[in-house]
């Protein structure tokens, strides 16, 4: 048995003596973790020094024993060390006026979404039909497509599929097609909760747009995370431009690193936030359906104030 094996199996015994109601065993065992000459091998350490899966059971304990401050300070610190990726993303000054400058630039009426590994899901169908009803140019990217665009050719993506991270692919072909031609990148996971509202009735037509993350982490100076499970942005956006530029390194620093700290919100954060970005508002979530809920159930939760559901319908 390999230590990562060893150690992961360890957590989860702490996390059953938990769910047994065993806290004070549980937490025993994990701090028997945390004393382990191999405990590297759970992970990069986040910013408090915990090895990554430990700081995750760590927070999953505190969830279990119902300590609300313990896992909102756990969830916020549940990244890398700002001086991991500090100098990568350092503030610059000419930068910063291009950014400013990036605000009044246009999106263009243009909608991406991509879907590899299999067929797409039905909501892709729902989000083509929106465009064509408000003028919108809808494009699905699969991998003939994006190998088309050049998008393969991607060291980083490259790595990414031969690792079988898929999220992470996704990640690096959103931010090179959102560079190339602008628009408004959706993850295949929304369903449109307004399909008689044109995407401008919900998105800025100019500058960088993101939602933010639903949970605060420290990041970037502050504890707002940006998602970038929906993006609106102008071609040549310089957040956009810095992102790209940097992500094969930040990959390099954070190897064995989850998607979201490697290629996702983390880093896309990092870039944006170095000048204006226009966080949309959490009201365009209209609703989230359970995991594998139909169809139907996605079209009857359509309606209201709200413009997206959160649906995987796989």
């Amino acid at each position: 048995m390999t230590a990562k094996a060893r150690l992961v199996a360890e957590l989860d015994r702490a996390l059953t003596l938990a769910r047994e109601g065993r806290m004070e065993a549980a937490r025993a065992a994990l701090d028997k973790v945390a004393v382990d000459p191999e405990v590297g091998a759970l992970g990069l350490p986040t910013m408090l020094g915990l090895p990554r899966k430990l700081h995750s059971a760590r927070l999953r304990l505190a969830r279990i024993g119902g300590d609300a401050a313990e896992v909102a300070g756990l969830r916020a610190t549940a990244v890398p060390a700002e001086s991991v990726l500090a100098d990568l993303f350092a503030p610059d000054a000419d930068l910063r006026a291009a950014l400013v400058a990036a605000t009044a630039a246009l999106v263009p009426r243009l909608m991406h979404q991509i879907w590899i590994g299999g067929p797409p899901p039905v909501a892709c169908a729902a989000w083509s039909a929106l465009c064509v009803r408000h003028g919108w140019t809808y494009r699905l990217w699969d991998e003939a497509a994006l190998r088309a665009a050049g998008v393969t050719d991607d060291p980083l993506w490259r790595a990414m599929v031969a690792a079988g991270d898929l999220p992470g692919a996704v990640d690096v072909a959103r931010y090179r097609l959102l560079l190339a031609e602008g628009g408004v990148y959706l993850d295949c996971d929304w369903y449109p909760a307004r399909p008689d509202l044109p995407p401008e009735a919900a998105i800025p037509a100019t500058g960088l747009s993101a939602l933010a993350e639903p949970s605060p982490r420290i990041a970037a100076g502050g504890s707002l995370l940006l998602s970038n499970a929906l993006i609106a942005a102008p071609p040549g956006h310089p957040a956009l431009a810095r992102l790209v530029r940097a992500l094969p390194e930040v990959a390099r620093r954070l190897p064995g690193a989850p998607a979201w700290w490697a290629t996702g919100p983390l880093p896309f954060t990092l870039a944006a936030r170095q000048g204006p970005v226009a966080v949309l508002d959490a009201g365009l979530i209209a609703g989230n359906l359970p995991r594998g809920a139909s169809l139907a159930g996605a079209q009857a939760a359509q309606g209201g104030e709200g413009w997206l559901i959160a649906w995987k319908g796989w």
